[in-house]
């Protein structure tokens, strides 16, 4: 599982050889040209003063780092990935036909796929797409809000990870979208390695990231300890804290935990989330200062961008289900559901098993000399009217 222990941060308060098993010191060496996730000195001070956590935390991930290299060993290595999606909803995905043709352009057994919909809305979990609608998470499940959903992803992880061949767990939210093909995602996730898109001085990442199974494995294994660790060292977001901090602690490699963002997201400028990327869509619309921007209008040398594959998003959010694209002089020519199928080479239907060759062109061509009552018409459809 691992090449080798990164353990600055923890030997600020347990020797490299503290939370090694006995077995596998010999196996990893400190990299003198690597350095593991950096934490802030305040969260290492809360960690100092009381380390009875982080030791059984750092027990639990070395001692299924030993188990994972034994079982490495004994069985053929593994060479392609294996995704599950786990899909957090409110009530609904704003793109229905672009999941359901992503999802129908893979072989059923080569992916992974479940799907929550908060309790106060699960009325509305049969108006989901069929394939999603066909994976929704059953029995009783934690219950979950804004900023406090750690515990549901976990309960969602655990029962991901029981189909022994998932390599990764990638969470989407109902506005996210693919800005890749299924193909290049899959290329793009190497095995027992994680994406994270973290925030070093605050010592969390974004929620929206791809879990390495070995990471997941050890944090669900760990659960009400690396909940204790949390409630010590945190006033963020559960979902934020839980997962790249508390695998920083645990002394996992920086070459398995890497920095990507492989959702895009457009948070304001002076969030600890922004990113050079950010006004790769235009001014989208603020809904708060805990909330990235949102996009009615996405112009299409953006989206063009968004898509080519020389960033590194995988994903992006946060897109209404009306969300149109524009040309450079603000003319709707399409919804961005309709220009994603075409960009990734989907087809747009309804039936997971009947998915048609999606046309290599962009969207029409968009109108020439288009009239301002023209584009208004155009824009009240997007949801957005001329002002």
């Amino acid at each position: 599982m691992l090449a080798y222990c990164s353990c600055i941060v923890c030997a600020i308060i347990f020797t490299c050889d503290a939370a090694l098993p006995v077995r596998l010191r010999k196996h990893y060496s400190m990299g003198k040209d690597e350095e593991c996730p950096q934490l802030s000195s305040g969260m290492r001070g809360h960690l100092s003063a009381d380390g009875s956590a982080l030791k059984e935390w750092q027990k639990t991930f070395w001692s299924m780092a030993e188990s994972a290299n034994a079982a490495k060993k004994a069985s053929p290595r593994r060479t392609s990935t294996k995704i599950a999606y786990a899909f957090l909803l409110k009530d609904k995905v704003s793109m229905p036909l672009l999941w359901e043709a992503y999802f129908a352009s893979q072989a059923p057994k080569s992916f992974k796929l479940l799907v929550h919909v908060h309790e106060t809305f699960l009325s509305e979990a049969s108006k989901l797409p069929p394939t999603l609608r066909a994976h929704l998470t059953q029995g009783a499940m934690p219950t979950s809000e804004w900023c406090h959903l750690g515990e549901l992803q976990f309960a969602m992880a655990r029962k991901l990870l029981e189909d022994r061949a998932v390599t990764h767990i990638v969470w989407l939210s109902g506005d996210s979208v693919p800005v890749r093909s299924p193909k290049a995602v899959n290329a793009a996730l190497q095995i027992g390695k994680s994406f994270f898109c973290p925030d070093t001085d605050n010592d969390k990442a974004e929620m929206w990231h791809a879990l390495a199974r070995p990471h997941a494995e050890a944090l669900v294994a760990a659960e009400s300890t690396v909940f204790e660790l949390y409630h010590k060292t945190h006033h963020y977001c559960e979902d934020e804290a839980i997962f790249w901090p508390m695998l920083a602690v645990a002394g996992a490699p920086n070459n398995e935990l890497l920095k990507r963002c492989v959702m895009w997201t457009d948070w304001f400028e002076g969030s600890p989330f922004h990113r050079p990327t950010w006004n790769l869509l235009g001014h989208g619309e603020n809904s708060g200062s805990d909330h990235p921007m949102s996009f009615k209008l996405i112009p299409t040398e953006g989206l063009n961008a968004l898509v080519s594959g020389n960033n590194e998003a995988l994903f992006a959010r946060k897109f209404p289900e009306n969300a149109c694209v524009v040309d450079s002089t603000g003319m709707p020519v399409g919804s961005l559901e309709e220009a994603l199928l075409s960009s990734l080479g989907l087809a747009s239907t309804a039936n997971a098993t009947k998915v048609e060759p999606a046309p290599k062109t962009f969207l029409q061509t968009p109108q020439k000399n288009a009239s301002e009552i023209d584009i208004y018409l155009a824009r009240m459809k997007c949801g957005v009217p001329q002002t």
